[in-house]
């Protein structure tokens, strides 16, 4: 069954992301009597939605047919890619999107910050948003400033993921959850931290990733962008 969702070239780990499938879902959609859902393959340019911040350092991002990818040391500088809209305090959100994993150790990472805040990669430092991580494979979450869970590695190189970000501020326990799936839906774990971002304050998300090190654990040499591809933003 595993065969059926692995998606490598025999010559590499490089996955093929332009074959992966898309829905019809392309833009945003609204309706005042349910959801808001902001919908992209990310493989045409940045959405509209999205904004672009410049972060300075060595940091690499832009689009191409594979998605929207990132390459570079992220630590300490701003997260490329912020959600031009805010959430509502109170509205629970939804994010989606399909990822690889190589070897290489990269990383994808997003972020819940207050919208006064500059969502910034660095666990030690920065108190004001929720992170959620795939980190190398294994899943972190939780405030950046080391209180996070987590779950070991149990992805493979050449493969390609879904991950699903859910953060319910109604809820009185486990209110912020990843969860990482097969591409084919198959769900391989699922954590959960009880923990809010600010009272009162309306939120962004931001987007970065962190291609840092080689097999040779040489972050000077670094060859890989970490890729997003098909996001979805599910509002209410």
């Amino acid at each position: 069954a595993e065969d059926v969702y692995k998606i490598t070239v025999e010559t590499s780990e490089q996955i093929n992301y332009v074959s992966l499938p898309w829905s019809s879902v392309t833009s945003e959609e609204s309706n005042q009597s349910g959801p808001s859902i902001y919908a992209d393959s990310l493989t045409s340019g940045k959405p509209s939605w999205l904004e672009e911040v410049t972060t300075g350092g060595d940091l690499q991002y832009s689009f191409s047919s594979n998605g929207m990818g990132i390459l570079g040391e992220a630590d300490e500088v701003p997260f490329p890619y912020v959600t031009d809209f805010t959430i509502p305090h109170n509205q629970k959100v939804r994010i989606e999107f399909v990822f690889g994993y190589y070897s290489l150790c990269d990383d994808q990472g997003v972020m819940l910050i207050s919208e006064s805040a500059t969502p910034v990669w660095d666990w030690g430092q920065t108190i004001s948003g929720l992170i959620a991580q795939w980190d190398c494979g294994e899943s972190q979450l939780g405030w950046p400033n080391g209180e996070f869970s987590t779950e070991s590695d149990r992805l493979e190189n050449g493969s390609a993921y879904i991950g699903i970000i859910d953060y319910d501020p109604s809820l009185s326990d486990s209110n912020f959850r990843m969860t990482t799936k097969t591409y084919t839906g198959q769900t391989l774990d699922s954590i959960a931290v009880s923990q809010l971002l600010p009272p009162g304050e309306d939120y962004k998300i931001g987007f970065s990733a962190d291609a840092d090190v080689n097999d040779m654990g040489d972050e000077e040499d670094i060859t890989v962008m970490s890729y997003f591809k098909n996001l979805k933003i599910r509002i209410g």
